[in-house]
């Protein structure tokens, strides 16, 4: 099954009418949705990343005499770094002649965002709070020891084990390929379509909705550029807009509901 959806890969969008944005919460009520699981990505859903990963293009490519490197965001929004070294190479043709770029720019960005974790507003507690009610882990194209550090700076490690950790090289297709959403929950032991997931660009909210999971974008980090929202099923502007009750309703097994509280 999973080996079958992984194949379709992102397909779903030409499919998709997509509206002019995603509902909001007050919008959408009751959905008939069970949730057994939930499935965080990382970057620019739970902190704000991608100031440092533009920092790290324009410090690395410096090195190598480029200045003022600069790939949009949609070219650098939920990709590994493989498919960023892929578009600066595309750009700026004396990135082929550096071997270390990968390494580079993954260790620039470790150290920029280890230096200033910016976080997602109600993330770490969103996080937390979902682990103490349900199966819960991290998607992320970014490496798994990276997930590790901010799960240790988070001080969450009881509630996100190793396993519950995905990282971009524990997946042979990167999003918009649904397999780390897919991976996910096989681990967790839910059907994907009970699982909701949490994420900020459009690879990302692809690949969530290609696994068959509900689909929440959020929009902190985006500022302008929300256009990703648009295949989401409902989007957030953070998780503080989560009302108290929210994970303890999925727990009792009620159906999703975007009610506001009263």
């Amino acid at each position: 099954m999973r080996e079958g959806i992984i194949e379709r890969g992102n397909d779903i969008l030409a499919n998709v009418v997509l509206p002019r944005r995603a509902p909001r919460p007050q919008e959408v009520g009751e959905t008939g949705r069970i949730i057994r699981a939930t499935l965080f990505d990382m970057d620019g859903t739970l902190i704000d990343s991608e100031a440092h990963t533009g920092a790290s293009i324009a410090d690395v490519m410096e090195r190598y005499g480029v200045q003022d490197a600069y790939l949009p965001s949609t070219m650098t929004r939920g990709c590994t770094w493989e498919s960023i070294c892929v578009a600066l190479r595309s750009k700026y043709p004396s990135a082929g002649e550096m071997p270390n770029l990968l390494q580079e720019l993954a260790d620039r960005f470790d150290e920029l965002v280890h230096r200033q974790i910016i976080p997602i507003t109600g993330a770490r507690e969103a996080l937390k709070e979902a682990a103490m009610h349900m199966p819960t882990a991290i998607v992320s194209s970014s490496p798994t020891d990276l997930i590790r550090k901010l799960v240790h700076a988070w001080e969450l490690e009881a509630w996100y084990p190793a396993e519950h950790c995905i990282g971009g090289e524990q997946m042979k297709h990167s999003k918009p390929n649904p397999e780390g959403y897919l991976l996910a929950a096989e681990r967790l032991g839910v059907d994907p379509s009970h699982c909701l997931i949490f994420e900020d660009s459009f690879a990302g909210l692809s690949a969530a909705r290609s696994s068959g999971g509900y689909t929440v974008a959020i929009l902190e980090a985006a500022g302008e550029h929300t256009e990703f929202q648009t295949i989401a099923d409902v989007g957030l502007q953070s998780f503080g807009e989560l009302r108290h009750s929210f994970w303890s309703e999925l727990q009792a097994g009620k159906t999703l509901n975007w009610e506001p509280s009263r």
